[in-house]
């Protein structure tokens, strides 16, 4: 039987893990990188659809405006569980994800067409407070919107500077 070959390994933590203990002062890697939020929203909306099978109308443009990456995220998380929501309460209705910027401000907003919200419906799941968690996380306001003739929207609110 031969003789095992030991492999020389490299022992130091990978690049990114250097960058933290260095005695430069580094950002941490989660706001080292930025994303562009519209491209995160088009990945978002298509992970529901092949999830749920529903489709959703996405309406940003290209481009757009880019967050520190863990904003984004936390966005990210936010708007899945907003879809998810309406893939919950919302039936069959027509789904809309959208964005645009207006002084300074992003606004996301998450909109179906369907039942709507119950004004007098005091208790829940934990939905719409995870929902407000992750909005919070990244520097977000969040806001319900219930039409009378059905239909609700989620809108989210992150100033960019």
């Amino acid at each position: 039987m031969p003789p095992l070959k030991l492999r020389e390994t490299d022992t130091r933590p990978p690049p990114e893990r250097q960058s933290h203990m260095s005695s430069t002062a580094t950002p941490p890697i989660e706001q080292a990188y930025k994303l562009p939020v519209n491209a995160v929203l088009r990945h978002r909306a298509r992970a529901f659809s092949r999830r749920s099978g529903k489709a959703v109308a996405v309406v940003v443009a290209q481009g757009g405006p880019v967050l520190p990456a863990h904003r984004a995220v936390h966005l990210a998380h936010a708007v899945d569980l907003a879809l998810a929501n309406v893939d919950l309460h919302a039936g069959d209705a027509k789904t809309t994800l959208s964005s645009r910027v207006r002084a300074g401000r992003l606004f996301v907003r998450v909109s179906d067409n369907g039942v709507g919200l119950d004004p007098l419906r005091t208790g829940g799941g934990a939905g719409l407070g995870r929902i407000h968690a992750h909005a919070a996380a990244a520097g977000a306001r969040v806001w319900l919107e219930t039409l009378f003739a059905g239909g609700t929207d989620v809108v989210f609110e992150l100033p960019l500077a």
